[in-house]
């Protein structure tokens, strides 16, 4: 981020193992201005399938990425479907677990129970129950995990109410998009353009905005800024703006005034429980109401439920509210595990990619692969390697779009020519979704 030496707004350094999974986050804190508190470095660890089993926090080796110094720790058990068989951490890295839980879950990867493991530790979190379409209707107050929501879904599996709309409620468009929130009687109502990003917030239909964003070209959820009325005086108009930073998973990482000072910064686990910090990186307070948050996804302050478009994610939890929308087409064995137990790698904007980005990684690396064997076998023309190369993309890119359930966008229009230098796609690194890579065409303007 803007800066140099120690002047940096923000600065993160990563790493990633030859499978390309990341290995590490190390916040430079000796190279951000006015930071003084360093903890929240994170080092990760994978099974044999790339899936996140551990995490580490504290001070690291500004070298390596490796934790010296320890704050706290996430470590995670994992069946073969990608369920939490059991769940462990510890709150202050003292070595010692704080919570020692286990889950059961039944054919249909729905959580049934909620444990602890035999004499273990920590508080035992409320029982989830699923309706028969697979919608979670008792569901663990993110905020107080003993206690639960009551919800309840339309026919369309989409969540309406929790608590019978005392704690909230909510309405949808015809495209599915949540364009009236109840939250403790604030109501918000929400304006979107093409790509469901949300343009603007009004109190009441009718009324003048209270809120206004601005989003980058290069990702659907990189927010640039939002305008508030802060002062709830529609006089002056939306006299606060802040820029939003982010990183690699674009998490907003700070907030920025008009004069160029950090106002307010977040820390987030790897599944996306957030933490407010000062500019300081100490523990702060939200100061600004921001939402936006876990992957630059809206994260409802009221219910600590966010919203990944589609469906809601649960990020204590680690999984979402409701099975894939799309089905199979999402994931072949789990219709509630988040971006393949990846959350580190991987990203979900709409609730539906399930592991689209990784199908299309594979689909993508098939056709280098046969491409380079085509041209470097002397049999046929060239053009012919290069005919079949553009394809064999356009088909990959069909199947990403239709897993994620989306239409083909308009104005995209991948890269059928095959790149001169031919990239070691087996080894490319998951710092951001596959598509990303120039020699792709770079990112869709997508939904």
């Amino acid at each position: 981020t803007t800066g140099s030496g120690a002047n940096y707004l923000d600065r993160v350094d990563y790493g990633n193992d030859r499978a390309g999974n990341r290995t590490y986050r190390n916040i430079r804190v000796d190279q951000i201005s006015g930071a003084t508190t360093d903890q929240r470095d994170q080092a990760y660890s994978y099974d044999g399938l790339d899936r996140l089993i551990d995490t580490d926090e504290g001070t690291a080796n500004d070298t390596t990425g490796a934790i010296t110094t320890k704050t706290f720790e996430q470590h995670w058990k994992l069946d073969q479907l990608g369920n939490w068989e059991e769940f462990e951490q510890d709150d202050n890295g003292n070595g010692t677990w704080d919570l020692e839980q286990d889950r059961t879950h039944n054919d249909a990867n729905e959580v049934t129970a909620i444990g602890l493991q035999g004499g273990g530790a920590g508080a035992n979190w409320a029982d989830p129950a699923f309706d028969a379409a697979g919608n979670m209707t008792t569901i663990p107050k993110p905020d107080t995990l003993t206690a639960s929501y009551t919800g309840k879904f339309d026919a369309w599996n989409r969540l309406v109410s929790l608590n019978s709309g005392t704690a909230a409620s909510y309405e949808y468009d015809g495209l599915n998009r949540r364009i009236k929130r109840v939250e403790s009687s604030a109501t918000t109502h929400f304006y979107y353009n093409e790509a469901w990003q949300c343009l603007e917030e009004r109190s009441t239909e009718g009324g003048t905005a209270t809120k206004q964003f601005v989003w980058g070209a290069q990702y659907v959820d990189e927010l640039v800024l939002r305008d508030r009325d802060a002062d709830a005086n529609s006089g002056n108009g939306l006299e606060e703006r802040l820029y939003a930073l982010q990183e690699a998973q674009y998490n907003i990482s700070a907030l920025v005034n008009t004069s160029g000072s950090i106002q307010q910064r977040f820390a987030y686990t790897s599944y996306g429980v957030s933490n407010v910090l000062a500019a300081d990186m100490s523990a702060g307070s939200d100061s600004y109401a921001w939402e936006h948050r876990y992957t630059g996804r809206r994260l409802d302050s009221g219910t600590g439920l966010q919203l990944n478009r589609n469906r809601y994610y649960h990020a204590q939890m680690g999984r979402w509210c409701s099975r894939d929308p799309i089905g199979f087409e999402g994931s072949e064995w789990n219709l509630y595990e988040y971006v393949n137990g990846s959350p580190a790698n991987l990203l979900d904007p709409s609730g539906l990619a399930g592991n689209c980005f990784s199908k299309l990684k594979t689909c993508m690396s098939g056709a280098m692969d046969e491409y380079r064997t085509c041209k470097n076998g002397g049999v046929v023309m060239e053009h012919i390697c290069r005919g079949w190369y553009a394809a064999r993309v356009t088909l990959c890119w069909g199947a990403f779009f239709k897993c994620l359930g989306v239409k083909w966008p308009k104005n995209f229009k991948p890269n059928l020519i095959p790149p001169k230098k031919l990239p070691k796609l087996k080894i490319l690194p998951f710092i951001l979704p596959p598509w990303w890579d120039p020699d792709f065409g770079g990112p869709p303007n997508m939904c």
